[in-house]
């Protein structure tokens, strides 16, 4: 059939075809069924915003990889206000996370979904997070020990149903008492909430509001030093009964930008980290620290170098050039923040936990507290056990002993582990680092005690005027009635839940307050 032609005889064409081009005609479908899906998707999610975080200044050493920010509907560090973490992961995926913890010992990510007040966010990651308080789920667990706690009943007859409680009592039967790593980014790669790639939900005690870390971050937060944000939220997985949980942010690359050091490299301790050198080779220290930041700019040199001269240096030299290697005040304050709010498990405890900034500045580093669970528990020597901490001033050597350390009392029937002495002994008889010494003495497999930086630096005379204004610092800042007020504002923030009622926070907040009255008077 003959064409339509115009008085020019040229062929007339559609506005169709002379507006597309032929490629676009030919995918038209596509395209359009594109669009049509992404104007649905951006009325679903509207509470999502791709907002690309860029730090290009000259104090950064990389580009954030954050370029697809869930904004959520408030501030999820606002203590000033609710908040509800829900979760929701099948069958398959939980049972996976069950397997690997309990026959590999790894701790893997597993696929979930995820509601932060209200704003649901698809396809996020949790794995396991912690050590110690992965002690009561069985498996090879950490700190090199079978921690199957039929194993426990074997080493300590009688201690079977305490070791259900066992630093913090999580349970895999009970799947909102476990301590989690929640990852935004970990299945969809650039994605941050508020700018948090991820969020780590903390372990808790039956009964226990967590208000122990979250007063001493806020505490070392007013005395000028770097600490973590945190928020309270009560936290449900599968609709199972919720749980009132403490959530941090996690240390890692825009934890890094956070904490406004200038440039420079922030390293990450692990529980295998010895503090020793080990030669010229990077990969002898992949156990030892992660580095969160800088990655491709910058490595391990800088800690190695550090760990060379100290395993080197005598005493003479470790007082003499340790300012050139170390910020000097800023260990002072962290040391005596360990002592004053009697955290067991800091650099030099079993979990060696830490966080080491290298200035490229200054060239020193910082020592940087992170894991402040076991802190503010009080004069209970079992409590580093049973998801406290030991008694204060426990922080090294040189650190003078608290009356009324011990008293422990061992249930009927109950056999003390080789190296533990029951009943505790009362007063300064009492010593946590030795108990530990001993047990290690006995047991294959318990982590050491001690950090040679933090026992030279606190055994040393030359520091002593640092450690002492240190102390006479914080303690003139952390009074009792500050730190009550403190408490008092905090404990408005904790949601009741299925398995802390109110009347339970209370007694929590009293007991709280009366270890902050022998600890900080």
């Amino acid at each position: 059939m003959a064409l339509k032609q115009n008085v020019n005889n040229t062929i007339r064409r559609s506005w169709w075809n002379r507006l597309l081009p032929v490629s676009i005609r030919h995918n038209a479908r596509l395209i359009f069924g594109s669009v049509f899906a992404l104007i649905v998707t951006g009325v679903l999610v509207g509470t999502f915003q791709i907002r690309p975080i860029v730090f290009a200044s000259a104090n950064v050493l990389d580009i954030s990889n954050v370029t697809f920010n869930v904004a959520g509907n408030q501030d999820f560090f606002d203590t000033s206000v609710p908040h509800r973490l829900e979760l929701a992961i099948n069958d398959i995926e939980y049972q996976q996370m069950v397997r690997d913890f309990q026959v590999l010992g790894e701790k893997s990510w597993v696929l979930a979904d995820a509601t932060i007040d209200g704003v649901y966010i698809p396809s996020v990651g949790i794995r396991l997070k912690g050590n110690s308080t992965l002690f009561s789920l069985g498996g090879d667990g950490p700190m090199g020990m079978q921690a199957r706690f039929g194993g426990l009943g074997e080493m300590m007859p009688g201690m079977e149903e305490m070791a259900d409680n066992l630093v913090g009592g999580a349970s895999f039967e009970n799947p909102s008492s476990l301590p989690l790593l929640l990852s935004f980014n970990e299945f969809f790669p650039g994605r941050a909430f508020q700018g948090y790639p991820e969020l780590a939900i903390r372990p808790a005690n039956e009964g226990s509001s967590s208000m122990n870390e979250a007063l001493a971050l806020q505490l070392i937060a007013d005395s000028g030093q770097v600490s973590q944000d945190f928020s309270w939220v009560e936290f449900s997985i599968n609709d199972s009964a919720s749980a009132t949980r403490l959530v941090i942010e996690n240390p890692n690359q825009q934890y890094a930008y956070r904490i406004n050091q200038g440039r420079g490299v922030l390293y990450k301790s692990t529980s295998d980290n010895e503090f020793e050198y080990k030669g010229e080779d990077l990969t002898n220290y992949v156990d030892d620290f992660d580095q969160l930041n800088a990655i491709g700019n910058m490595d391990m040199a800088p800690v190695i170098n550090f760990l060379r001269w100290i395993d080197s240096a005598t005493d003479e030299v470790f007082d003499a050039e340790l300012a050139e290697r170390l910020d000097i005040p800023s260990f002072a304050n962290y040391v005596i923040t360990q002592d004053l709010l009697g955290n067991f498990d800091d650099m030099a405890g079993p979990g060696r936990n830490f966080l080491f900034w290298y200035s490229l500045e200054t060239s020193k580093f910082t020592v940087i507290t992170w894991d402040m669970n076991l802190a503010l528990i009080g004069n209970n020597p079992m409590a580093a056990m049973m998801g406290g901490g030991p008694p204060p001033g426990m922080g090294g050597p040189g650190m003078a002993p608290p009356g009324n350390g011990g008293g422990f009392t061992p249930p009927p029937g109950m056999t003390p582990p080789p190296g533990m002495p029951f009943p505790m002994p009362e007063g300064d008889e009492f010593n946590m680092l030795d108990m530990f010494a001993n047990m290690r003495d006995m047991i294959p497999g318990m982590p050491t005690i001690g950090n040679q930086l933090k026992d030279r630096f606190v055994a040393s005379e030359f520091f002593s005027a640092e450690i002492d204004i240190a102390r006479e610092e914080l303690s003139t800042l952390w009074t009792v009635d500050y730190t009550n007020r403190v408490i008092d504002r905090l404990s408005l923030a904790i949601p009741p839940s299925a398995n802390l009622n109110s009347e339970q926070i209370a007694l929590d907040i009293e007991q709280l307050k009366q270890n902050i009255s022998a600890m900080l008077r």
